[in-house]
């Protein structure tokens, strides 16, 4: 677990660092919509920060011995079995998490797919507002995990 707790620490670094700049970002035009530059930033950093929740989850398949799923819906798949115990581990989040990471995980997907200019803020908006809470709920249920 020495391993683990090491990996996860730096992914969890990076994490906060992401929600710090989305608040830095939030500042700057409060109250109304973001332009075109803050909308792309907000989106790149949506998408590194479920980027980097799952490279956690990478780290505790491993960790575990774990195989990482296949298919065409292995990050669902990852997704759903970190809200599941197994024989070999407890669940790492609750299926509450789970389904606000699935939010996060649908617009990676999104933002993947289609020219950073057509992100709409509507489609965004609640994401890019919640990331410091579930920052917050992920970190919080992650090291109740590792204890």
């Amino acid at each position: 677990m020495n391993e683990l707790r090491e990996k996860s620490e730096l992914e969890l670094k990076r994490l906060r660092e992401l929600v710090d700049i989305n608040l830095q970002i939030f500042s700057r035009f409060s109250g109304k919509e973001p332009d075109k530059i803050e909308k792309i930033a907000l989106a790149a950093l949506l998408h590194s920060f479920y980027n980097g929740i799952e490279n956690i989850f990478r780290c505790v398949v491993n960790e575990f011995s774990e195989e990482l799923p296949q298919g065409a819906h292995w990050h669902q798949q990852l997704l759903n079995s970190m809200a599941s115990s197994n024989k070999k581990r407890k669940a790492v989040i609750t299926e509450q998490l789970k389904n606000s990471l699935k939010e996060n995980l649908a617009f990676r997907h999104t933002f993947r797919s289609i020219y950073a200019l057509e992100i709409e803020w509507s489609k965004m908006e609640q994401l890019a507002k919640s990331m410091p809470a579930v920052f917050k709920e992920f970190k919080k249920e992650f090291e109740a995990f590792l204890r």
